[in-house]
This record gives C-alpha cells, sequence and structure tokens, in this order.
C-alpha cells in the first residue's frame, strides 16, 4: 500500500530547505523566522508576502493620519491670528465706507495692510502644510522603496533556494531513487 501510494502519488523523497544566511537576514527583518520560511509552501510564501505587504499599507495609513493630524494642528496654530485678522479686515472696512476724505484714505491703507497680513498668513499657512505633505510623500516613497526591495529580496531568495534544491535534487535523482527503491524493497 505504502509503495503504491507512493507510485500514485509521484512520491521519491522529502526535501529539507538550507535557509541562507542572507534570507534568514531579510526573514529577521520581516519579523519572521527562517524555519517557518524553511517549511513553507508557496502558498504560505505569498501568504507571508502579503502580510508584509499589509505592514506597509499600516504603516501609509499612519504617516496619512499623521499628515491629517500636523494639518489640524496648523490650522489650529494659525485660526486666531487669522480669525482676528479677518475680524479687523471687517471693522475697518466699516469704517473705510463711513468716512470721507484723508480719513478715508488712512483708513483704506490700513486695511490693504490688514489684507496682506492676512493673505501673508495665509500663504505662510499653506507652505507648511505643502511642506508637510511634501515630507510625507518623501517617507512613503522610502517606505514603499524598501518594501518593494525587501519582498523582491524575499522572492529571489526564494527562487535561489528553490533552485538550488532542484539542482541538488537532480545531481543526486538517481542515487536518492536507489535509496527509496532499496527502502521500498523493505516493506514488502
Amino acid at each position: 500500500k505504502v509503495n503504491a501510494y507512493f507510485d500514485e502519488n509521484g512520491i521519491i523523497a522529502g526535501a529539507v530547505t538550507t535557509v541562507s544566511e542572507d534570507l534568514e537576514k531579510v526573514l529577521g527583518d520581516l519579523g519572521v523566522r527562517a524555519q517557518e520560511y524553511a517549511d513553507a509552501t508557496k502558498a504560505e510564501m505569498l501568504a507571508l508576502i502579503q502580510t508584509t505587504a499589509e505592514k506597509y499599507e499600516d504603516t501609509s495609513i499612519t504617516l496619512r493620519n499623521g499628515l491629517i493630524s500636523t494639518i489640524d494642528s496648523l490650522k489650529n496654530l494659525y485660526s486666531a491670528t487669522m480669525d482676528l485678522l479677518e475680524s479687523q479686515i471687517e471693522n475697518t472696512q466699516t469704517l473705510v465706507n463711513n468716512l470721507t476724505g484723508e480719513l478715508k484714505k488712512a483708513a483704506q491703507e490700513d486695511l490693504d495692510n490688514l489684507k496682506k497680513q492676512f493673505n501673508d498668513k495665509k500663504a505662510q499657512l499653506d507652505a507648511e502644510i505643502n511642506d508637510a505633505i511634501e515630507n510625507i510623500k518623501t517617507q512613503s516613497v522610502a517606505l514603499f522603496d524598501q518594501a518593494e526591495d525587501t519582498i523582491q529580496a524575499l522572492i529571489q531568495d526564494g527562487k535561489q533556494a528553490l533552485n538550488a534544491h532542484k539542482t541538488a535534487f537532480e545531481q543526486n535523482k538517481e542515487a536518492i531513487q536507489n535509496s527509496i527503491n532499496e527502502w521500498r524493497a523493505t516493506l514488502q
């Protein structure tokens, strides 16, 4: 029965995967033990890669939330100053509308100055928000480049390990087959 099972399923040998130190480091960086990888099926390896991708996706969500928090903080920081300037602009505009002559001209100059201060503050806020966005973009690009490099290294190391097993198996195929046949003969 054992021999028939082997024949029906094309089983000629089991394999033990040896994980290189380089691959072990990459896996360690991902929080995965090399032994887990050594026994992993293709589906499990793909799941590992998916988990890694999700880890970086979670990181990107954290970055986005950090950006939103930074923008909110900047808006709060500028809010009081801009509200005060808007109030002064409204009051000065009312004053300009009710005055004539030199007084109106002086009030208009004050109004223009207040509008300039408001626009300067708004431009400063926009610049700081854009700086925060660019900073997050730079961090995101670096993170995703790192994730891609890590995943590609994992895939390449997996391919190399598989190719090494195939090569070793092909080189030892006849000896392995003879050993299995001898063992199978003892089962009869």
